[in-house]
């Protein structure tokens, strides 16, 4: 969930918030189920930023909607790439992922969500991926996938084993191996990850150096998903040729 200001910790205990957050995503194949899942989350970011401690977004829904970034149609340059600082969490299947990896030089598709809202336009991105990616496995795959779910607030950390418990109940196993949650302070990350805006998701390319390569944020539309997937096949490319 957001920071203490955006929410309140009982929501993010609550089973059905997870299993939204965790579902599978639908198959998002069909024009009519894509538009239909886009106008259901757009509609529920409108009411949200009306209300209460969202209203402060509210003027500006009109003009940014929900992106903060415009999708990149290419890789940044490596010379003016920014570094992520080592970031470490532990995948529910119980497995420490490390970024950037401490060995080998695979490139990491990181996705960040704080919310459920953020949570689903997450898998708008991963779920073209998934698609054309589908026959590769684990250890065939030239990329690894992190789905990183932040929960901010110090007393989280006072609960690991709990949210641990309540995410491995609501994810399908197999996606255990890349789902992670991050309890506590992100406050360094979301400078360096130029995170703004904690209720959509953030997408993010990274190389095996730690270098942020790409980035976006919010809902994939067919072109924006075509973009990752072909930046991905170009970031891959590199790392292979080394």
């Amino acid at each position: 969930t957001k920071s203490s200001h955006i929410s309140t910790p009982s929501v993010v205990f609550r089973r059905g918030f997870f299993s939204r957050f965790l579902g599978g995503g639908g198959d998002g194949s069909k024009e009519a189920d894509r538009l239909k899942r886009s106008k259901a989350i757009r509609d529920e970011m409108q009411t949200r930023v009306r209300q209460g401690p969202f209203y402060r977004f509210g003027a500006e829904w009109n003009e940014i909607g929900d992106r903060v970034f415009k999708t990149p149609e290419k890789l940044f340059a490596k010379k003016h790439s920014v570094v992520l600082p080592p970031l470490t969490v532990e995948t529910l299947a119980g497995n420490e992922v490390t970024i950037p990896p401490v060995s080998g030089n695979k490139p990491t598709l990181l996705l960040v969500s704080f919310n459920d809202l953020g949570s689903r336009m997450a898998q708008s991105w991963k779920d073209p991926v998934d698609r054309h990616f589908e026959y590769e496995s684990e250890e065939e795959s030239s990329f690894r996938v992190l789905e990183l779910f932040v929960v901010e607030g110090w007393h989280f950390k006072l609960f690991p084993d709990m949210m641990s418990n309540l995410m491995k109940r609501s994810v399908p196993l197999n996606r255990h191996e890349h789902v992670a949650s991050f309890p506590g302070d992100f406050n360094s990350y979301k400078e360096v990850l130029n995170i703004k805006n904690t209720f959509v998701c953030y997408v993010y390319l990274i190389d095996s150096k730690g270098r942020i390569r790409w980035r976006a944020d919010g809902e994939a539309e067919m072109q924006d998903a075509l973009l990752l997937v072909e930046n991905l096949k170009s970031i891959c490319s590199e790392s292979t040729n080394k």
